[in-house]
């Protein structure tokens, strides 16, 4: 096993709680992207690992990110980001031209808060179109070493 494999399942082991590493893919992990769709997806989809389109986190992406079995088992039963906006739909701290509001800024910091008493939070793996989010513990040194074996492969786990 290559030592980039090895220090990524061992950070991913870390990092997430009941994670089965003897299901995890065979040969070397690619880079970029392909690390997410092509080697992580197929593992841990559903898991600890979804991807959500930005423009329906509200709605499908937040209820994707609490069916994750890791956010189960730690006690979430469902995300709330209704209260991110005003009685006219618009982003609270925002305004109707605000179109550059980063998506990741208004909706992990507020679904880490509500995660933190479960002991988790989501990270954004990469930054691409559509969002990878990681449900991880909420382990400063974990993540740390999560992110120190995802550069080798392009990538960076951005907290919010």
């Amino acid at each position: 096993m290559s030592e980039i494999r090895s220090r990524l399942l061992q950070s991913l082991a870390d990092a997430t709680p009941a994670l089965d590493l003897a299901a995890a893919p065979a040969g070397d992990p690619p880079a970029g992207e392909d690390l997410l769709s092509a080697w992580l997806n197929p593992w841990l989809a559903g898991h600890c690992l979804v991807q959500v389109d930005w423009r329906e986190f509200s709605t499908l992406g937040a209820q994707a990110v609490a069916r994750l079995a890791t956010l189960r088992a730690a006690g979430v039963s469902a995300i709330d980001v209704d209260e991110l906006y005003d009685e006219d739909g618009i982003p609270l701290g925002g305004d109707d031209n605000d179109f550059d509001m980063e998506p990741a800024a208004l909706y992990l910091a507020h679904v880490n808060r509500e995660l933190a008493p479960h002991g988790m939070q989501l990270l954004e793996i990469g930054h691409f179109e559509d969002a990878w989010l990681l449900a991880v513990r909420n382990d400063p040194g974990a993540i740390r070493a999560l992110n120190a074996a995802l550069r080798p492969l392009g990538l960076v786990a951005r907290q919010y």
